[in-house]
């Protein structure tokens, strides 16, 4: 499992509450790394318990348990730059759309994301990222890479 530009997504314009997996698992999609049926069981979960799938303050993480059916661990964020309301009417600006591994190797990395989404200014920092490039350095740069690959 690696990490770069390519798992970065920067949306600048309004998505509704109900097309953010969607928008989310798009490039995952398009990889390879999943199939539809992976992507629309992670939407229903997300929708029945999106308060409990957090990895920060307003950071969304929606996904599903792994199967044989997957093809590798994936990962993508979406960062919003403007404002999408979940249903209780809060705003988020991130969502983390995850494809976990059997074994586990995500685990570093999620820790990572986790200790960086709480510091204060996190999503600030990140809603003035201009590219992907700009977001992997903020989330540590080549280290990012470094540590999953070494998973």
């Amino acid at each position: 499992m690696t990490i770069d530009e390519k798992n970065i997504i920067l949306i600048d314009y309004q998505i509704p509450w109900e097309d953010s997996v969607d928008i989310t698992f798009s490039p995952i999609l398009k990889r390879g790394s999943v199939d539809q049926s992976y992507v629309q069981r992670c939407k229903q979960l997300f929708f029945e318990n999106y308060n409990k799938m957090l990895i920060g303050p307003n950071v969304y993480i929606p996904h599903a348990e792994p199967s044989n059916k997957l093809k590798q661990p994936d990962i993508q964020i979406a960062v919003f730059f403007e404002p999408i309301y979940n249903p209780d009417g809060s705003p988020f600006h991130v969502m983390v759309g995850l494809v976990p591994s059997n074994t586990n190797i995500h685990v570093p990395f999620l820790l990572r994301l986790n200790d960086f989404f709480i510091k204060k200014d996190s999503i600030k920092k990140l809603l003035a990222s201009k590219n992907p490039r700009e977001v992997l350095s903020l989330l540590g740069g080549d280290a990012v890479e470094e540590s999953v690959n070494s998973n």
